[in-house]
């Protein structure tokens, strides 16, 4: 096999991790230091079997051989062995780290190195005196032939060191080896002794596994020359060959008492490039990047008296590609939503179904945690169409991440399912920003809140301003494909708000994002993340004036996870990922939020008229006097239609959080799973039934005077209009149980009374909120002849748009998965959901509301992928029907309590209205439960 794709890397490394490693005791070396050089070959088929035998595969670590780093005969490359040779203690490290690395890789499937065999067949690798500040390579190398002539190895190594001459460099690559002491020229496993030594001493010793960690990662490389997918792939950038094996390597020696998360949690700078800490404005690939390099590194850069601009070019090409290892341990290890860790000592290929002779399998399920999807991603096969896509884009992307888009596609991911990057991008996203608090469970040194988010964004996130009577405009700068951009804000607590809702002291907001430039579909491709989630994408409409499209969110929770850690502010992303890889562009975006609150202040009371009893006697009805007002209260987001915009302002603890929770399962912004937090959850996660039960009952048995409701009527104001409305009116409303005896002379219990002696003024008009003053004067009232009402009602509204009717009918994504939270598949994947199911399902109920099954278009580009037609076709020659509705319900319930009922994250609540959709469609829900196999006679 030639060297012209992985092995042609410089030697790098600066890789490690914190937490002490106690000096192991030596243990006995099964092939010790050894000055045999004979022999040495690469062969796969021994090294496969020095990789299976049990026990573990042989080692033989040399201390004492010369290397040219790097490969070539140039003298600057040659690099000395020890003069202090390795000592027994650290043989046993280095042996130990072997064993317990290749019983980790061996167990997830993983196939031989590709290193040298001597006699024996053990793999040989080599600790030399590395340059200053190199941990260690796997990559071209050879021996050092100046034995050839007989000098020792004190004078040899002299001589590297002072790079003298001592013969002519043509002669001596052509004489004969007569010692047997030169190593053939190939692929070799070099470690640096000094470093290895380094890392036990002050200020080092704070990370004193990075030496273990760097020959676990130099393993991998070792071990890609063979892989059997990745000998298609081509040119592999660092952010996926450096990135992915950096992240896997640190888990690898856990068995040794190393636990990465633990060092994680330090915080120190040390452990930076292995939690990952790198910027994710800038794309995923880092195919452009800017000229200098994030605040955390160039602090240190300036303190030791550097340039920036100097530095900026080996830290893209270098350090970044190393600090992708966050996103790659999303994907494929503990981080990932889903967990499913399999015994160890897989047999080999078990999990990698394209390995030659296997491909008739077909793709196996894509089993997340542990690192379970490292090797069938690594046997995943590049293919004309990969190299195709990325030359579409060649700006942004390459072959490897439209492979890693179709791999994720067509191996049935329990979360990713069919959506590829689409989905897995933003989520890790959203992921990341929440990391210190969820995974690290520390906010120590560089996982501070500012310096966290300083090293995720080196464009900074601003932090804007936001009170209850106002709202924000932001632009954010340009977001290049499969990149991020963040905000920063603190939501305004409520004033004034009653001990039991307590989880409802902070107001829903509207966020509204307008795609400015881009594809027609750009808005697609924008995902917002907010409290370690991912909002579902609904309806878009199009921008009043310009190009693009407008989608909003409303009712979102938008308190911090961790209000103290976080200095109380939300901290917002906006995520570039478009539903295929290769139509991702830069984009530019308008961020609008709104704070969803009101207020009302004074009182009103209602005077009824006399009114006739059963013997025509006049019977004088008592007054009635409003609640109390004088607080603030969450408002709903109003929609702005061609007639009336109706605003309402609840004054009412009971109906406030029946209202906020119908609102969130109809928006689908509440589905969220549970995260770590330092408050009571909020939405339908937290909804107990039975508290939700005796909620209600307590709203629907008035006993005392509630529910004061005022409602705001404005007629249509068009965007952008401020100052004065006229036509408004306020309607006021409450329950009185003193009317109850009255009830049988027409007279209700529910008191109404409307004014049109209003004043407006608006103060914000935009295309996501509406924010004004109002004061409504009862007496005042045109229809109020009779003085029946009196009082007046001031107070203040902020809400966002909820939809703009006369912006032209609401379209839905394109990829209808989207219109569901991506916490709402990481929640059905966990109770053993189809993923990949549920986004078929989607796609068939809108394709009904749209005319019909046949509406939508199969995505062509997707492998893996069908157009579904209908039951019979998904389950061959098994009968799939249903004698009535009623059966279809039976089997409706059954299907979610085997497969959701008691996840974590989905509640009775939730349940419920999941219930409800699918009754919506009612053939798109028989066609679901024949594809999972809930019909008559299935033996459900």
């Amino acid at each position: 096999m030639g060297l012209d794709r992985l092995t042609r890397r410089r030697m790098l490394g600066w890789l490690g991790a914190g937490s002490a490693l106690p000096l192991l005791h030596p243990a006995p070396a099964r092939a010790d230091r050894s000055t045999e050089l004979r022999n040495l070959r690469w062969d796969q088929r021994l090294a496969e079997d020095n990789w299976r035998r049990k026990g573990g595969p042989l080692w033989v670590v040399h201390d004492d051989v010369p290397m040219y780093w790097g490969g070539g005969r140039a003298l600057h490359n040659r690099r000395p062995g020890l003069t202090a040779p390795l000592t027994a203690a650290e043989r046993g490290e280095i042996q130990a780290s072997l064993s317990a690395a290749s019983a980790y890789f061996r167990g997830r499937g993983l196939w031989t190195p590709k290193l040298p065999l001597g006699d024996g067949n053990a793999f040989h690798i080599f600790y030399v005196d590395a340059p200053e500040g190199i941990m260690g390579g796997t990559g071209p190398g050879a021996g050092d032939p100046l034995n050839e002539f007989g000098i020792g190895r004190r004078l040899r190594n002299e001589a590297i060191k002072w790079e003298v001459f001592f013969s002519d460099l043509e002669k001596l690559k052509t004489t004969p080896d007569t010692t047997e002491r030169e190593v053939p020229e190939g692929v070799h496993l070099m470690m640096s002794a000094p470093m290895l030594r380094v890392y036990r001493q002050p200020p080092h010793n704070d990370h004193p596994w990075a030496p273990q960690q760097t020959l676990a990662h130099e393993m991998i490389h070792a071990i890609d020359q063979y892989a059997p997918g990745m000998t298609t792939w081509g040119k592999v950038e660092g952010w996926c060959g450096e990135g992915s094996t950096h992240a896997i390597a640190q888990f690898a020696l856990r068995k040794l008492g190393h636990d990465p998360v633990k060092s994680y949690a330090k915080g120190i700078r040390n452990v930076l490039k292995d939690i990952g800490a790198r910027p994710y404005d800038v794309t995923l690939t880092l195919s452009e990047v800017p000229g200098r390099i994030p605040e955390f590194l160039a602090e240190e850069t300036r303190a030791n008296g550097g340039k920036e601009s100097e530095r900026a070019k080996s830290f893209w090409a270098e350090n970044a590609t190393y600090l992708t290892c966050s996103f790659w341990r999303f994907l494929m290890q503990e981080e990932a939503p889903v967990r499913q860790v399999s015994a160890p000592l897989l047999p080999q290929g078990q999990v990698a179904p394209f390995l030659p002779g296997q491909a008739a399998r077909g793709p196996a399920p894509t089993v997340p945690g542990d690192f379970e999807m490292f090797a069938p991603f690594r046997s995943f096969r590049m293919i004309g169409e990969d190299r195709a896509r990325a030359a579409a884009n060649k700006r942004w992307i390459d072959p490897v991440l439209t492979l890693l888009d179709r791999f994720l596609r067509t191996h049935p991911h329990p979360v990713w399912g069919a959506t590829g990057l689409y989905r897995s991008f933003p989520a890790f996203i959203a992921h990341f920003v929440e990391w210190p608090d969820q995974i690290a469970k520390s906010r120590k040194g560089y996982l501070a809140h500012d310096k966290w988010l300083g090293a995720l964004f080196m464009d900074g996130v601003p932090l804007l301003e936001i009170g209850p009577g106002q709202d924000i405009v932001h632009e954010p700068a340009m977001i290049p494909p499969l990149a991020a951009r963040a905000l920063r804000f603190k939501v305004p607590a409520i004033e004034g708000m009653t001990a039991d809702l307590l989880e409802n002291d902070y107001p829903m907001v509207t966020i509204t994002v307008t795609a400015l430039n881009g594809p027609a579909d750009a808005i697609d491709h924008i995902h917002v993340g907010l409290r370690g989630g991912v909002l579902a994408n609904h309806l878009s409409q199009p921008v009043r004036s310009g190009q693009g499209r407008v989608r909003r969110w409303i009712n979102v929770d938008a308190r911090p996870l961790f209000r103290g850690r976080t200095r109380g502010e939300t901290v917002l992303t906006l995520i570039n990922s478009a539903p295929r890889p290769e139509q991702g562009r830069p984009l530019k975006l308008r961020v609008h939020i709104a704070v969803q609150v009101g207020s009302a202040n004074g009182q009103c009371s209602y005077h009824p008229l006399p009114v006739p009893n059963q013997n025509g006697h006049m019977v004088t009805i008592p007054s009635s006097v409003s609640p109390p007002t004088g607080r603030q209260a969450p408002t709903l987001a109003v929609e702005r239609g061609i007639d009336d915009i109706e605003i309402s302002i609840v004054q009412d603890a009971d109906l406030v959080e029946l209202i906020g929770i119908a609102s969130l399962s109809s928006t689908g912004t509440g589905l969220e799973i549970q995260r770590d937090s330092d408050g009571r959850a909020a939405g339908l996660a937290s909804v107990d039934t039975a508290g939700l039960q005796a909620r209600a009952a307590r709203v629907a048995t008035v006993t005392t005077k509630s529910r004061l409701i005022i409602t705001l009527l404005l007629p249509r104001v068009e965007p952008g209009t401020l100052g004065a409305v006229s036509g408004a009116r306020v309607r006021a409303e409450w329950i009185d149980p003193a009317y109850r005896p009255y009830a049988s002379l027409g007279v209700p219990e529910a008191v109404s009374m409307e004014t049109d002696a209003v004043q407006v003024m608006l103060t914000s008009n935009s295309e996501g909120s509406l924010i004004g003053t109002y004061a409504a004067n009862f007496d005042a009232a045109s229809d109020n002849p009779d003085r029946a009402f009196r009082g007046r009602i001031s107070g203040k509204f902020s809400m966002g748009i909820v939809k703009d009717e006369a912006g032209a009918d609401g379209e839905l994504p394109k990829d209808k998965t989207a219109i569901m939270p991506t916490d709402f598949f990481i929640a059905a994947a966990r109770a053993g959901f189809d993923a990949a199911m549920i986004g078929r399902m989607l796609d068939q109920a809108a394709s009904g509301a749209d005319g019909g099954a046949g509406g939508a278009e199969p995505d062509s580009g997707d492998a893996g992928q069908r157009n579904d037609q209908g039951s019979s076709q998904l389950l061959g020659t098994r009968p799939c029907t249903f004698r009535d509705e009623a059966e279809v319900r039976e089997y409706l319930d059954l299907f979610l309590k085997r497969n959701l009922a008691g996840a974590p994250g989905v509640s009775p609540a939730h349940l419920a209205e999941l219930r409800r959709s699918y009754l919506q469609d009612p053939q798109g829900l028989r066609m679901m439960l024949c594809e999972a196999g809930f019909f008559p006679g299935s033996g459900k």
